[in-house]
């Protein structure tokens, strides 16, 4: 149960979900040569089930109202008991099948090239009980798509390398709420069933080096990600439908450090620099602005030590700005 912010209450959300997932991964690695050229092929199949129960209720009832939205007074106790969950239970199965071949080319001992395409087929079926009129909805949908991810590295030196990637991914349509897996035929639902996957490539360039006998591991990166067919309102009202004409895109610069002071005492720091906003979107409330979550700056360093009795201790800080 959490609290949100609806002026000029609180609001009481509760949810109840369960999951149970099974899947069976089969990989097959082959090392083999074409001549001069060396090959390392990673192929293998993914096949699994997962089944969610979920319920979802909201009440402001009970909660207390606030003077400041900016300054609530977290002291505030809720002014009645806590309520029933009183949602209208749902079930969602995602059976998921996927295939998938991965090479890693080795022209020279400096000069290498990943390629790989994997095809995923998702298909769901989802029911609803709608408790007040004793009605269940069902809903099926089946989505089948093909990613594929390539790059180029570069080894000046051994215990070095530089990379260049890109790649494509996909987001399927059961995925898209916020409240859990599952469909809908409601036009105002992100969840639609009849919307197509939200669709995301990634650019990036980065670099790699181990030092100092292999104690330091250095790590730097730059990217783009963009994201299309994304589900955007057609106003800036709750009540409009949603539509598959948003695009959003994420510049980012990607620092890490990790290695070991001794062989006991070993660290590890990183920072991300994140520059986002919505390329298009059909609610005028979000042209133009910045990505929900995705804070400008993330930091954390964590170091941890092993001591001779086998107890390892760590210790850590983590920032995220606004």
């Amino acid at each position: 149960a959490i609290t949100a912010p609806r002026p000029p209450n609180r609001q009481l959300h509760r949810r109840t979900m369960g999951t149970e997932n099974i899947t069976n991964l089969t990989d097959l690695s082959v090392n083999f040569a074409t001549g001069n050229i060396s090959h390392a092929l990673v192929t293998g199949l993914e096949i699994s089930r997962e089944t969610t129960d979920n319920r979802n209720s909201a009440n402001s009832d009970t909660q207390p109202t606030y003077d400041d939205f900016f300054r609530p007074d977290p002291s505030e106790r809720a002014l009645g008991p806590m309520p029933a969950n009183t949602g209208n239970p749902s079930e969602a199965r995602i059976d998921t099948f996927a295939l998938y071949v991965f090479d890693t080319i080795s022209f020279t001992d400096q000069w290498h090239v990943s390629a790989g395409v994997r095809l995923d087929d998702a298909d769901v079926d989802y029911e609803l009980l709608t408790l007040s009129t004793g009605e269940t909805t069902r809903l099926d949908k089946s989505e089948s798509e093909l990613t594929w991810h390539s790059a180029l590295v570069f080894k000046p030196a051994e215990t070095g390398s530089v990379y260049l990637a890109y790649g494509t991914s996909f987001d399927p349509t059961v995925d898209a709420g916020a409240v859990g897996p599952g469909l809908s035929e409601n036009g105002n639902s992100v969840a639609n069933v009849n919307f197509d996957p939200e669709e995301s490539t990634n650019l990036e360039l980065g670099t790699k080096w181990d030092l100092l006998d292999e104690r330091l591991s250095l790590a730097a990166a730059v990217f783009e990600t963009e994201k299309t067919n994304v589900r955007t309102r057609s106003g800036t009202d709750n009540t409009e439908t949603y539509v598959l004409s948003g695009k959003q895109r994420v510049r980012g610069i990607e620092l890490s450090a990790a290695g070991s002071i001794t062989p006991a005492w070993s660290v590890f720091s990183g920072i991300v620099y994140l520059d986002s906003e919505y390329d298009r979107s059909r609610n005028p409330l979000e042209q133009g602005q910045e990505l929900l979550l995705t804070p400008d700056i993330s930091f954390s360093a964590w170091t941890t030590y092993a001591f001779p009795v086998g107890l390892p201790l760590g210790a850590g800080v983590q920032y995220t700005d606004d």
